[in-house]
């Protein structure tokens, strides 16, 4: 087919793709990367679109740990839970106008499930760190996220405590 296949694949790298199952979403990815490769003769007009992509999780790589506004290239959280120190940074990336489309669904004293967060170890990150390396440092500690697709275009991340398992190396899926 000279024109090409019928379709067009409109999505571009970046944005998020929802997987729904009988109508109900179900997850999805943000693209990473988009291909094009030849198949054998008759396979939709002999391409095939290989599309590799990262989890909601990934949205928290648009923000960074911010300055406090003084020359440290640290910041530093002390006497407070885990949870408390995400929110803060995630409020004030929001208030620098990224993760615009983020809902949380815990708060500074309980977990998405309304179990109370027991810790209060002090953190120090580095300025311009992402946010998705600082859940990253935090599930280290054993607390558990989870990010769900809504329907209106907003993702809500859940966090759990002492959720069982480490979730935080990556997870590849084909």
């Amino acid at each position: 087919n000279q024109s090409g296949p019928p379709y067009r694949l409109k999505r571009q790298r970046g944005q998020f793709v929802r997987v729904t199952y009988r109508g109900a979403v179900q997850g999805g990815f943000f693209i990473e990367d988009i291909g094009k490769a030849l198949a054998s003769q008759g396979e939709s007009s002999d391409l095939w679109t290989p599309i590799s992509g990262r989890g909601p999780m990934m949205l928290l790589e648009d923000a960074v740990v911010w300055s406090d506004g003084t020359e440290a290239s640290t910041l530093d959280f002390e006497g407070q839970p885990k949870a408390a120190m995400l929110i803060a940074l995630i409020e004030e990336a929001k208030t620098r106008g990224t993760l615009s489309t983020l809902i949380y669904d815990f708060t500074a004293s309980l977990d998405s499930d309304g179990n109370a967060w027991t810790d209060n170890e002090p953190m120090q990150f580095s300025v311009g760190k992402t946010l998705l390396d600082v859940a990253r440092e935090i599930a280290d500690f054993g607390v558990y996220f989870n990010v769900l697709v809504n329907v209106d275009g907003t993702f809500t991340l859940q966090a759990f405590a002492d959720y069982g398992s480490d979730k935080s190396s990556s997870i590849y899926f084909r």
